[in-house]
C-alpha cells in the first residue's frame, strides 16, 4: 500500500514539474518576445520579478523566484553575494565535486582564488588535470590550488576510493561542496552497483563521500566554522514524497526521466538539513538551487529539434533561436555558482534552501519534514550496507 500510495505522488509530481516548467518557458519566451534588458542580456525586469514572487506566493511554491536574471529584480542583484564578499580561505582545505566544467569550475576557481587548496573531483583524471592547471594559473599568487582526483559517482568503488586517497593526504577538512549531479536519463540507466543512474549519482554516492569525511570535517572545525553546500535544484518543488524504496526506483512502469531528477533534487535538500543537524555546533549545511544556466543544455535536444522540424526550419529558425534564449536569459556559469559559493564560505546559518543569488527561500512541506530527511539517511545506509559499503 506504502509504495502504490508512493507511485501516486510520483503521479502527481510529474504533472506538477510539468507545469511548472511549462510556466518558466512561458515567462522566458514572454522576456524574448518582449525584447527586454540592454546589451543582448535580460538583467531583472522588475514587473516579471514581481509575477515571478506573486506566483510563488499563490502557489506556495518559490520554483521561479531568481531561476532566471529576469525574475531579479536589480536593485536585490545590487546587494547580493559577489565573489569580492568571500573572506580570506588560507589554510583551508575544501572539495567540490563535478568541477571541471560549470559551476563546479568556477567554484573551485573562486575559493582558490581565495588561497583555499580545493581538492576537486571529475569523472576523467585527463578532464580534472585540465582543469586544475587552469584554476592554478588564475590563482597563481593567492596562495590556494586545485588538486585534482578521479571520483566517478556512478561507482560506489570509486567514490570510496576518492574518500580513502583524500583522507591519506588530508586530515581536516573545511568546506564541501557537492556540486556534481546529471539531468534523468531517458530511458532509465543503472550503474555498475545496479542503482538507478540519478538517484546514485545525484545523492546516493554524494552521501557515501560525506559520510566518509566527515569525521575530516569535524576536526577542521577547531579552525572555525566548517560549511557544506548541497547543490540541488528548484525541480525539487516537483517532489510531492521521495520513494524509499528499491521496489519504487527499480521499477519501470513508474520511471519518468523528469519524475526521478525532480526526487533526487529534493532528496539533496533533505540531506543538506540532515547533515546540518548532525554537524551540530561544528558546522552548517544548506542546499542551492543555481538557477537556469548557460551550459549548452540545448545542444542535446537539437537532434530531437531535427526529427520534428524540415531541416532549413530546425538549422536556421529553432536551434538558432533556443540558443539566443539561453546566452540572452540565463544566468552565466560564474554567476549562476554564486550561490553556492556564499553558502561554502560566508552564510552563518544552516538548514535552508537558497536561490540565485544567495536568496534564501521558504522550505515547503516536503523539504521541511524532519521525519523523512532521518528516513532518506536511514535508507540510504541500508542500500550500501546491502551494497556492500
Amino acid at each position: 500500500q506504502r509504495q502504490a500510495a508512493c507511485c501516486r505522488s510520483l503521479d502527481s509530481m510529474s504533472r506538477c514539474g510539468r507545469v511548472a516548467g511549462l510556466a518558466s518557458v512561458a515567462v522566458a519566451l514572454l522576456a524574448v518576445l518582449l525584447g527586454l534588458g540592454a546589451g543582448g542580456h535580460l538583467g531583472g525586469f522588475s514587473p516579471l520579478a514581481e509575477l515571478a514572487e506573486a506566483l510563488a506566493s499563490l502557489s506556495g511554491s518559490p520554483f521561479l523566484l531568481g531561476t532566471l536574471p529576469i525574475l531579479v529584480r536589480p536593485a536585490d542583484r545590487a546587494v547580493a553575494f559577489s565573489v569580492a564578499d568571500i573572506p580570506s580561505l588560507k589554510g583551508k582545505t575544501a572539495v567540490v565535486t563535478g568541477a571541471n566544467i560549470g559551476l563546479g569550475f568556477h567554484t573551485a576557481l573562486e575559493l582558490a582564488r581565495k588561497g583555499a587548496k580545493v581538492v576537486i573531483t571529475c569523472r576523467s583524471q585527463a578532464k580534472c588535470d585540465t582543469a586544475a592547471a587552469l584554476i592554478n594559473k588564475a590563482a597563481a599568487g593567492a596562495g590556494g590550488r586545485a588538486v585534482p582526483m578521479v571520483a566517478e559517482l556512478g561507482s560506489l568503488a570509486s567514490t570510496l576510493s576518492f574518500t580513502q586517497t583524500l583522507l591519506a593526504a588530508h586530515d581536516k577538512l573545511h568546506i564541501i561542496v557537492l556540486n556534481a549531479g546529471i539531468p534523468g536519463p531517458a530511458p532509465q540507466e543503472f550503474t555498475e552497483d545496479g542503482l538507478d543512474k540519478a538517484f546514485q549519482v545525484n545523492h546516493l554516492s554524494h552521501f557515501l563521500m560525506y559520510k566518509r569525511l566527515e569525521p575530516a570535517l569535524k576536526r577542521g572545525a577547531a579552525d572555525g566554522l566548517v560549511r557544506v553546500a548541497v547543490v540541488s535544484s528548484a525541480m525539487a518543488y516537483a517532489a510531492r514524497t521521495v520513494p524509499l524504496s528499491l521496489d519504487v526506483l527499480h521499477d519501470p512502469a513508474h520511471y519518468g526521466a523528469d519524475r526521478f531528477y525532480a526526487y533526487t533534487k529534493m532528496m539533496n535538500i533533505l540531506f543538506a538539513g540532515e547533515v546540518d543537524h548532525r554537524l551540530g555546533s561544528d558546522g552548517i549545511a544548506n542546499a542551492a538551487h543555481p538557477g537556469g544556466v548557460a551550459s549548452g543544455i540545448w545542444r542535446k535536444e537539437e537532434d530531437k529539434l531535427r526529427g520534428l522540424l524540415p531541416a532549413v526550419m530546425a538549422d536556421r529558425i529553432a536551434i538558432p533561436f533556443l540558443h539566443q534564449v539561453e546566452a540572452s536569459l540565463m544566468w552565466s556559469s560564474a554567476d549562476g555558482a554564486l550561490t553556492q559559493l556564499a553558502l561554502a564560505t560566508v552564510v552563518e546559518e544552516g538548514g535552508r534552501m537558497f536561490h540565485p543569488i544567495f536568496r534564501q527561500v521558504e522550505l515547503n512541506a516536503v523539504a521541511a519534514n524532519r521525519t523523512l530527511a532521518r528516513e532518506l539517511w536511514a535508507f540510504s545506509e541500508r542500500v550500501l550496507a546491502e551494497k556492500g559499503y
